[in-house]
């Protein structure tokens, strides 16, 4: 009968842990976290270094490679036609947030204004996050979030969606305020 050494027995069950996390966690997606008050230059790979406009947040999430599954954004607002190329706007009144097939867009949390707090605290009412077509340019934003083109398994949960202009399904603008007239 041949000896196996405790050394290798321990190796051989070390490296079948970590395949077994790396299998386990691999499929359970990540997270990006977006806060208008963080500082530029973020990735998204935590408060401290969140992306500041969720337009950058979207665009890392939609890349299937990131494996993302959810994009936390913080209290404040944010404008589609927003990035981080562009912190003034582009004035693309057309600019919009285009919701991801397997993606959940969570608004409600605390975010790094609240030093003391944990910034994940969530509250959709103390942490109001607003989506908003208000570009202060000469038009408003004609459709602030989009949700063509993909499953159901795209999430908005708690967020306010603000001076969009709603058209219905023959395309005619109806009363500019996101809302079809009664």
């Amino acid at each position: 009968m041949r000896m196996v050494s405790t050394a290798w027995i321990v190796q051989a069950l070390l490296a079948g842990a970590v395949v077994a996390l790396t299998c386990c966690t691999a499929g359970a997606g990540s997270i990006v976290y977006v806060d208008d008050d963080a500082p530029p230059g973020g990735d998204g790979t935590s408060w401290a270094t969140a992306f500041r406009f969720l337009q950058d947040g979207l665009a890392f999430a939609a890349v299937p490679q990131h494996g993302v599954t959810e994009v936390r954004v913080a209290q404040g607002t944010y404008i589609p036609d927003r990035d981080e190329a562009n912190p003034g706007g582009t004035g693309d009144q057309h600019a919009t947030f285009h919701l991801i097939t397997g993606v959940a867009v969570m608004g409600g949390y605390r975010g790094i204004a609240g030093a003391k707090a944990s910034p994940n605290d969530r509250d959709i009412i103390a942490f109001e996050t607003i989506l908003s077509g208000d570009s202060d340019g000469p038009q408003e934003i004609t459709h602030v979030v989009t949700g063509s083109g993909v499953q159901s398994s795209a999430v908005l949960d708690g967020v306010s969606v603000r001076y969009g202009a709603a058209v219905d399904g023959l395309l005619n603008a109806t009363n500019g305020r996101g809302s079809i007239p009664e």
